[in-house]
């Protein structure tokens, strides 16, 4: 392979990087403002429950805990797809177009370990950067050999600028851009979510409110009168 298709390449691996420590990042903050909506959605219905007395107030506990169990369950129909396409990659390999032959993964995968095994790097005087994108690299293989997923062995070698003969310019970039509109396409889905809004709307009690009335309507919970929730949205966000 040439010097222009390696950094061809190496650029576009780049970009799959960054990509994925941005989608890594919004994550993480997608289950904060998830678990923070749901916990004001739950002060919402902050009643305390009694011991019922009689059949009346044992069916008003029943509503009550009703109330508090949809609460706690509310989920963005938005976001739940790409939710459930995350698990589902995480638990099988990608699907592709055809699998690789299984010699070229395991060419791929002794090509990368043989350069980022922990022992090698032990006896090689490595700069800082090097050491850590090495690290990074064998992490990725390490979890996507044994799902045979051929994208993530590409962006592992690609990271640590092995190129395998055998395989070609075109695997890598192809595998490489379907990795990359993998991570943008959560990406949006993660940034278009009820819950993305309520995290990045924290001082916009307006838009706040209209995102509690949504879910509210969604779950079919009653919404106590707009004063109220207004005071419990200060509240929340000032305790």
């Amino acid at each position: 392979m040439k010097a222009r298709q390696k950094k061809r390449i190496k650029d576009t691996a780049a970009l799959v990087k960054n990509a994925k420590e941005m989608h890594d990042d919004i994550r993480v903050l997608y289950a904060e403002y998830d678990l923070d909506l749901k916990d004001f959605l739950f002060s919402l219905a902050d009643t305390p429950i009694e011991t019922p007395k009689n059949s009346q107030n044992n069916e008003e506990e029943n509503q009550e805990q009703k109330l508090r169990h949809d609460i706690l369950h509310v989920d963005s129909d938005q976001h739940q797809e790409s939710t459930d396409t995350g698990n589902q990659k995480k638990k099988a390999p990608p699907k592709s177009r055809g699998r690789p032959p299984k010699k070229k993964i395991k060419d791929i995968y002794r090509a990368i370990m043989k350069l980022c095994h922990p022992d090698k790097m032990k006896m090689e005087d490595l700069d800082e950067r090097e050491y850590y994108k090495r690290k990074a690299a064998l992490k990725i293989c390490s979890d996507a050999y044994p799902k045979n997923d051929f994208e993530g062995l590409i962006f592992a070698a690609a990271l640590v600028e092995i190129y395998v003969p055998g395989v070609s310019e075109k695997e890598y970039i192809q595998n490489l851009n379907t990795l990359y509109s993998r991570y943008s396409n959560n990406i949006a889905k993660i940034q278009s979510s009820v819950e993305w809004a309520w995290g990045t709307n924290w001082d916009t009690i307006e838009s706040r409110y209209k995102i509690v009335a949504l879910m509210c309507a969604s779950k079919g919970i009653s919404l106590p009168e707009k004063i109220r929730v207004i005071e419990k949205l200060i509240e929340h966000e000032t305790k």
